[in-house]
Order: structure tokens, then C-alpha cells, then sequence
């Protein structure tokens, strides 16, 4: 966890396209304001400056709508300093802002301004929506590996930091769990540390979808929520709490879902757990019968015989529990 936290204080930025990363500025004679032309980018006069906001908004639009990022930024970065703090337009351009950084590649100045649209600013509903969109957009590409963390100047993956930015303290999903995306934000989260082999982690989040009725991932949350615990077992004498509580939740899968796509996959690995467990009390069965104390042995047979009936130990305690009643009978 401390190692986690150093990598995450080194987030610093994120390249996923390079492009040049200043405006073009050409220098005309004459007095007036900056006004931006597709070939020639802003067109800086000899005197003057940026002009009226209203102007200045235009201009900048006209470089974002041509996908003059750079252009743009500069711009929208003048425009954003002659707001009033209460101006019901800074949202918006807060939020452009934030695509031009997005779109040049450098995602954690990104972020802060889409964390200023819905965080201090009141938006639209569309480009409030947008933002979120946009948020669980980055973080996936960390988690996925697409965009990359710096430290020293040396660019490393970091999918750490794209679940920071949706269930950290702070998170998009802590915050706002309701969000369309939310569960499946969650799916992807758990999906990285059970491909990791991280099952204790990958649990919560899977815990997290399956429990909400209305999710379209429940089904496959439930299933994938027992085998995360299934996996975690490393054998019958070591993980008996483990090995209960995946077959608890294996049977609660086929409960809800008798006939789920994943209906057969559990009713083999109930098998496992049954050929285990039945396995460990025919074997604490046969200690008891060692010890010639047969009412305990008679105790773990039973618990093989109804609760492990299709296990291969529910033969070999047939087997045994004839011989003791032949013998109770002899004697």
C-alpha cells in the first residue's frame, strides 16, 4: 500500500497523443484584437489586446470547433480569467477547456477542470453528463493501460490511478453512485484485479454489482463474485471458512438463476467443494474410527452421506457405515 501510494503521488500527467502543444500567433499590422484563422491560427495585433469577451468567446469557439486544440486553449484560458466567478457561462468553458487538455493528451490538467465543472460551477444537465462521461473515459484508458503516469520523467502504467479517480476517496463513483456507468465502472475495476489474480480485491466490487437487482452485470457479478472467493481456497484443512462461503454463494447464484448462462460452470464447481469437503469429513470420520470413538466417526459420516452425496468419499462412507451397523448387529 505505501509502494501504491508513492506510484500514485507520481501521477503528474498522461500522454496518449502527442500533438505541438502552443498556439500559432501571426503578428499583423494595425490596431485591434486577436482573432483566429484556420491557416494562420491567432492573428495577433500590433496593438491592442484580446478583445471583449463576447469577441474573445467566438474567436476561441472557432478554434475549438476546428479541432485547434492548442489554438483553442490559449483562448479559452484568456476568456476563463475575465469571468466573474458567479457567470453562468464559465461552466462551459471550464469544461472546453478540459477537452482541449484531453485532446492534446494531457489528461491531469484535464481533470482538474472537469472537476471545477461539477464541483463549482452549476452546468447543464448535457454538459454535466458530458464531464462524468468523460472522467470514467480517462480513467479507463489508465486502467487499461492506454494512457501512462510520469515520475521523474519517467512514464510508467498506472491503472492504479484510473480506479483512484473513480472509487478513491474522492471518486466520480464514491460520489455519485448512481451514474448510468457506475456499474460498470465496478465490472471493469474487479475485472482488472481478477485478471491479475487479485481475488480478495476484485470481491467488493463484484459484491457491489450483484447485489443491485436492477443491474444488467448482476448475473455475471453473482457468478463471478463466487469464484473469486473459490479461488482463494487452498485447501480443505487451511480455508474452511473460504470453501463455506464460496459454496454459499455458488447456490445462491443457482437460486436466483437455475437456468443463467453460467448455471452449469457453478454446478461443477459445487462438485469441487463437495468432493473436498467430503473428502476432509471422511477423513476426521476415519480419525474418530481410530480412536474407536465410533459415535463421533457415525457424526462426520452423516455429514458426508446427506450433505456430500454425489462426492466419491459418500461411496467409501457407505461402505464404512454398513460395516459399523454389521457390527453393531454382531454384537
Amino acid at each position: 500500500m505505501a509502494l501504491l501510494g508513492l506510484v500514485l503521488l507520481g501521477c503528474s500527467s498522461a500522454t496518449v497523443v502527442e500533438r505541438p502543444g502552443n498556439p500559432q500567433v501571426t503578428p499583423v499590422s494595425g490596431a485591434g484584437s486577436y482573432t483566429w484563422n484556420e491557416d494562420k491560427g491567432w492573428v495577433q495585433p500590433s496593438e491592442g489586446s484580446w478583445g471583449n469577451v463576447a469577441q474573445l468567446r467566438t474567436e476561441a469557439r472557432k478554434a475549438f470547433d476546428s479541432a485547434a486544440y492548442a489554438d483553442a486553449l490559449a483562448g479559452l484560458l484568456v476568456l476563463r480569467e475575465r469571468l466573474a466567478s458567479d457567470d453562468t457561462s464559465l461552466a462551459e468553458t471550464n469544461y472546453l477547456i478540459a477537452e482541449c487538455y484531453y485532446h492534446l493528451g494531457n489528461y491531469e490538467s484535464a481533470l482538474e477542470y472537469y472537476e471545477d465543472v461539477y464541483k463549482k460551477n452549476r452546468p447543464p444537465q448535457e454538459i454535466l453528463d458530458r464531464t462524468f462521461q468523460r472522467i470514467y473515459d480517462i480513467a479507463m484508458d489508465y486502467l487499461r493501460g492506454k494512457a501512462s503516469c510520469q515520475f521523474l520523467f519517467v512514464s510508467y502504467r498506472c491503472a492504479g490511478h484510473g480506479i483512484e479517480i473513480l472509487v478513491g476517496q474522492e471518486g466520480l463513483i464514491t460520489q455519485y453512485p448512481y451514474l448510468t456507468f457506475a456499474d460498470d465502472a465496478l465490472m471493469e475495476i474487479a475485472a482488472y484485479y481478477f485478471n491479475r489474480k487479485e481475488y480478495p480485491e476484485a470481491v467488493p466490487f463484484y459484491e457491489r454489482v450483484a447485489q443491485d437487482v436492477k443491474s444488467e452485470w448482476r448475473e455475471l457479478a453473482a457468478y463471478q463474485l463466487a469464484l473469486s472467493i473459490f479461488k482463494q481456497i487452498r485447501g480443505s484443512e487451511y480455508d474452511q471458512k473460504i470453501i463455506l462461503e464460496a459454496e454459499r454463494k455458488f447456490r445462491n447464484y443457482l437460486e436466483d438463476q437455475p437456468r443463467g448462462p453460467q448455471a452449469e460452470a457453478v454446478r461443477e464447481k459445487l462438485a469441487e467443494i463437495a468432493e473436498m469437503q467430503g473428502a476432509k469429513n471422511l477423513g476426521i470420520a476415519k480419525f474418530y474410527l481410530r480412536e474407536s470413538q465410533m459415535r463421533a466417526a457415525r457424526v462426520y459420516l452423516r455429514v458426508v452421506l446427506d450433505r456430500y452425496a454425489t462426492s466419491t468419499a459418500a461411496r467409501e462412507a457407505r461402505e464404512i457405515q454398513r460395516q459399523l451397523d454389521a457390527l453393531e448387529q454382531e454384537g
